[in-house]
């Protein structure tokens, strides 16, 4: 009885290994769009704060000078990473939704989702 049991915990085991090398692919390109991600949102986050630490500090003197320093290439550069940081971070929740209503699609339809030409 406890041989078997050992045999059914290998095909198991067997079954799990085989079935991670089939999944190795799609957790790699996950993990790889996630970090993409993750950095994307880091430096949003961190540019952001230094913008407002830098270009437009909370004081009368930040007030009268942002208009000045809104030109200088560091403000320039944090800006470019604020506004490009927020279309990347909507980008790929847009893509993430477009992703996930094909995966939903052809399990509902039970086939792959073509286009018909009009």
């Amino acid at each position: 009885m406890a041989a078997s049991m050992k045999r059914r915990g290998m095909a198991s085991e067997a079954n799990s290994v085989s079935l991670f090398n089939k999944m190795r692919p799609y957790l790699e390109f996950v993990n790889a769009a996630a970090g993409l991600y993750l950095l994307w949102v880091v430096i949003h986050y961190v540019a952001v704060q230094l913008y407002v630490y830098y270009c437009v500090p909370l004081t009368f003197l930040g007030f009268i000078m942002s208009p000045l320093m809104a030109a200088t290439p560091h403000c320039y550069t944090f800006r470019w990473c604020i506004i490009n940081g927020a279309n990347n971070i909507a980008t790929m929740w847009v893509i993430l939704g477009t992703w996930l209503a094909s995966k939903v699609a052809i399990l509902v339809t039970n086939r792959p989702v073509v286009a018909q030409a009009v």
